[in-house]
């Protein structure tokens, strides 16, 4: 942990990267390298997640077991296409929430890492409603773990440098934090659905609730979504 350099980034005006800054982080991010991001439900850690190494690292500084599966931060329905299999149901449910504090889990296509899901076979994607989170995935192309800045199994300290300071860095050299408490809305952590299985069900109920995923599946349409394919 003391050889650990924690480099904050400073946001503009409109809560963006600046060109240079963003440029830093995706290079990081395509060597392996972590980042520290806020989302609408709080901070998460986040790496490649297309990148076994990068994935590996994320488990070892949470303490996470292995059979517990990561989720992914996704840039938009495009990014969905490719890394899972949506049916009418979750599309809907897509469509209605995403950005916003929602975890979609389906089953995942081959070009997801099975470290990253546990060897489950399904992978929860979420499109978080924070710009700068979601101007580096954008920037970057690939999908990042959504997994929460925390030891397994444990809350996050008051502060997010306290959080970092907890946590089991053994031989990372460098970390990029980019913060905005204010964007921080819910205490709540994510609703977690899964299509998975039919039918589908909620692993946990965060802000959004069951009735709400009912009336989106039950009142949208094909035609309502299909322009988001």
């Amino acid at each position: 942990m003391a050889n650990l350099q924690i480099i904050e980034l400073e946001l503009t005006e409109n809560n963006l990267l600046n060109f240079n800054a963003l440029l830093t982080v995706t290079h990081h991010l395509l060597n392996h390298g972590l980042v520290v991001l806020p989302t609408e439900t709080g901070y998460l850690l986040g790496a490649n997640a297309l990148d076994t190494e990068a994935v590996e690292k994320v488990y070892n500084i949470k303490e996470r077991p292995l059979s517990n599966p990561i989720h992914a931060v996704i840039s938009g329905m495009g990014m969905a296409e490719e890394l899972v299999f949506l049916d009418s149901d979750s599309r809907k449910v897509c469509y209605k929430f995403f950005p916003g504090p929602l975890t979609v889990i389906c089953p995942k296509k081959l070009i997801v890492p099975d470290l990253l899901v546990a060897n489950t076979g399904n992978l929860g994607i979420r499109v978080p409603d924070c710009p700068v989170t979601l101007q580096v995935v954008q920037a970057f192309g690939k999908p990042i773990t959504a997994t929460s800045l925390n030891l397994s199994g444990e809350l996050s300290e008051t502060t997010v440098e306290d959080t970092i300071m907890r946590m089991s860095w053994q031989g990372e050299p460098l970390i990029y934090l980019i913060k905005e408490n204010n964007l921080i809305k819910h205490e709540l952590s994510s609703t977690v659905v899964t299509f998975s299985t039919k039918p589908w069900s909620i692993l946990r109920e965060g802000p959004i609730k069951k009735n709400d995923l009912k009336l989106a599946i039950s009142t949208l349409c094909s035609f309502d979504v299909q322009d988001w394919t």
